[in-house]
């Protein structure tokens, strides 16, 4: 897929994942790696579910946006369709995690991604996929908010 276009990815000031003034928010920064985009996630103690674990949900959300970002550079405005993650292991509040996403599959409207979590050590934490939907930006005018 290296022959795709790229797409600039917006930036959302408020969005909950890669929103940098969102006080909650996970503050994600993806970068381009090839065929991948990857961020790293320090564990916040709000961000826990079971004490000093960090909440599924919240590791979801990550894995949500890797995959949207790197469905987002080769097609455009897309959101999920489809999605399902296989928890491997508990992730501590304070570790370094490395979030990663790419496209397996490339389809005019949909593109089927992948995406994965990896402690510092290199282990696995979780594993995501996910169909994610292009859509018209017309449909997605929050995505002017800066």
């Amino acid at each position: 897929m290296a022959d795709q276009p790229r797409y600039e990815v917006p930036r959302v000031t408020d969005c909950f994942a890669c929103g940098q003034q969102n006080p909650i928010g996970l503050r994600l920064q993806f970068r381009d790696e090839g065929e991948r985009v990857a961020s790293e996630l320090v564990v916040r103690p709000e961000w826990q579910g079971y004490q000093n674990m960090l909440h599924g949900g919240v590791l979801s959300a990550a894995l949500d946006d890797a995959m949207v970002v790197a469905a987002w550079r080769l097609g455009g405005p897309n959101v999920t369709a489809r999605m399902q993650v296989e928890f491997k292991l508990p992730i501590p509040v304070g570790a370094t995690v490395r979030i990663e996403g790419e496209v397996v599959k490339f389809r005019r409207r949909l593109a089927e991604c992948a995406a994965r979590a990896l402690l510092a050590d290199g282990v696995l934490a979780a594993v995501a996929r996910g169909t994610f939907l292009y859509v018209d930006s017309v449909r997605l005018p929050m995505l002017d908010d800066g």
